[in-house]
């Protein structure tokens, strides 16, 4: 990891963190197992989703908590649960936190976007731009300037 190291000429006793060299020496035979069984395991899912016709039944759920999880970093706090109810009965009104809600599910959506554009075209001004609306749909700064770069 690193140790601290104090400098004793400094006149307020600073100290800094000196971190080991990188990259560290690692000791791959105790590596070549644990990699080798998630190998195995993403392969088996990969052939599943193969097998599947409609492979978004088991991706929508890993999207929508990876949205719920990423939707954090902006201060926007539902639970995947709140997002399932509000899935489920889109027109409930008395879900408390409505707005973020929404936020979410536009979150999933624009990623779905840019994945299915991206697959097709490189990106561009006007992915970015399509994506952003796509973010501000129907939530918070929406009837602001969005989609503008300037």
């Amino acid at each position: 990891m690193g140790f601290v190291r104090s400098n004793p000429h400094a006149s307020n006793a600073a100290a800094a963190f000196v971190p080991q060299r990188l990259p560290p020496q690692l000791e791959w035979t105790r590596l070549v197992p644990p990699i080798g069984r998630a190998n195995a395991a993403l392969a088996r899912y990969d052939e599943l989703l193969r097998g599947l016709v409609n492979r978004d039944i088991l991706l929508t759920p890993l999207r929508t908590r990876e949205a719920v999880l990423s939707s954090r970093i902006e201060g926007t706090w539902a639970t995947f649960e709140e997002v399932l109810e509000q899935e489920a009965d889109p027109g409930a009104t008395a879900l408390p936190r409505r707005c973020e809600v929404r936020e979410i599910l536009n979150y999933r959506q624009a990623v779905q976007v840019a994945v299915k554009e991206l697959e097709r075209r490189p990106i561009s001004l006007n992915l970015v731009q399509r994506i952003h609306r796509t973010l501000l749909s129907d939530a918070r700064g929406s009837g602001t300037r969005s989609c503008r770069l300037a």
